[in-house]
């Protein structure tokens, strides 16, 4: 963690001495030195997990007037019941409980209850490095959708130190996280006035790898490669045994998994006494351990979800486009480049690469520029020139970017 995100974070926490002590200890070794051969020796840096608790930044945002004046806007919010336009309308948001065995009250009625949203994600912070490090990043969902992706609202819990990715989970930061997270779920006096505070995490946003290596699930290319039902892939045959082609066409309905099956698997993984044996039971169950499973309220099937941005834009869009083009003659093409490049936008807009000619040849673009060729250049470019159903699958995924992208990109 650099001393820019270090005074960053502090300059945001209002200067609060309780977070300072999460992020630098006066007077700790900041490395050691490590035995090499020969009797030599090392000079290494320790790799330190700073992390700030989600209470601390929760108490420091209800100090805040006007957090708490966004908290009550977003409740009294009123929306047509048919309608499903945020994480208010979702059947999460109006079916968590606080007690099971009351279901009159949905937990997050109460204006004092927080849903939380975490995020995870890899990056280079370096331009000419393969040095990667991961953010753990919450939000805070009971604030208004324009408002709560902002950076003044954006929790920086913790910065997971590279070179590299960790190798198959990351259960090792995520043990505070969820220690902190428990604490919360029995509420904490982090209201100025003394008022109890409870907060839940109700869902976990990444991209694919992201999401895989934080709720444990395995890969996509694993025989239960699906997060939500127990399908399994069939896989080629070949000369030896089976291929790594793999096919997930099939007319037959997977059963789902459930909460508490995938609990049980987890903590039968946890169990296990050797490698083998852990190894027999992921393959087995399509399940590893995570320390989330610890939270009793979270559930791990319903509220892991691959973010918007990579779903939508940076996945969905190119593979539509690509397909798009793919099917077109090469007049139609010709077509298509002629009316793409007498499309005239304003410039804030930004601009987008003039190589989209070929689908075996698509530049690569930002979630940004995918989102300005979905909403502006897609519709009136392949207009007339794809077949009616392939165009009316086009215009319904621009349909579904458009409100995203107010949310996501719009800020």
């Amino acid at each position: 963690m650099t001393l820019v995100t270090v005074f960053t974070i502090w300059k945001k926490l209002k200067g609060s001495h309780i977070a300072m002590q999460y992020i630098l200890k006066c007077g700790s070794e900041l490395g050691y030195f490590r035995s090499l051969a020969f009797a030599q020796k090392k000079w290494s840096y320790h790799k330190a997990f700073h992390f700030i608790p989600p209470s601390v930044w929760l108490k420091a945002m209800f100090s805040d007037e006007s957090f708490r004046t966004l908290l009550a806007t977003s409740q009294n919010r009123e929306v047509a019941s048919d309608e499903k336009q945020d994480v208010y309308d979702g059947e999460i948001w109006k079916e968590f409980l606080e007690n099971p065995l009351d279901t009159s009250v949905p937990f997050l009625s109460n204006q004092n209850n927080i849903g939380l949203m975490l995020n995870v994600n890899w990056f280079k912070p370096f331009k000419r490095s393969e040095y990667k490090v991961a953010a753990l990043m919450m939000t805070v969902l009971n604030l208004p959708r324009a408002e709560r992706f902002k950076e003044r609202w954006t929790m920086i819990l913790g910065i997971i130190p590279g070179p590299t990715e960790p190798k198959g989970n990351i259960n090792t930061f995520l043990k505070p996280l969820v220690d902190d997270l428990l604490l919360l779920w029995d509420g904490l006096p982090l209201h100025p006035e003394g008022k109890t505070v409870k907060a839940a995490l109700i869902a976990l946003s990444a991209d694919m790898p992201a999401l895989r290596k934080v709720s444990q699930f395995v890969s996509h290319k694993a025989d239960y490669g699906c997060s939500r039902c127990k399908f399994k892939a069939e896989r080629e045959p070949s000369m030896r045994g089976s291929s790594g082609n793999m096919s997930y066409l099939t007319s037959i309905v997977a059963p789902n998994r459930t909460k508490e099956e995938t609990t049980s698997q987890s903590k039968e993984y946890l169990l296990a006494k050797s490698k083998t044996e852990a190894l027999s039971i992921q393959k087995k169950n399509g399940v590893r351990y995570s320390e989330l499973i610890r939270l009793p309220y979270f559930d791990i099937v319903r509220m892991s979800i691959t973010d918007p941005m990579h779903t939508f834009l940076l996945g969905m869009a190119h593979n539509e486009i690509k397909l798009c083009l793919s099917s077109l003659p090469k007049d139609k093409k010709l077509q298509f480049q002629d009316r793409f490049k007498h499309v005239k936008v304003p410039y804030d807009v930004g601009r987008i690469p003039t190589g989209i000619k070929d689908e075996d040849d698509l530049p690569g673009m930002t979630a940004q520029q995918w989102k300005n060729f979905l909403c502006i250049y897609a519709r009136p470019c392949f207009a007339g020139l794809l077949p009616v159903s392939q165009y009316q699958c086009l215009c319904l995924l621009c349909e579904i970017v458009e409100p995203v992208s107010v949310s996501l990109l719009a800020l």
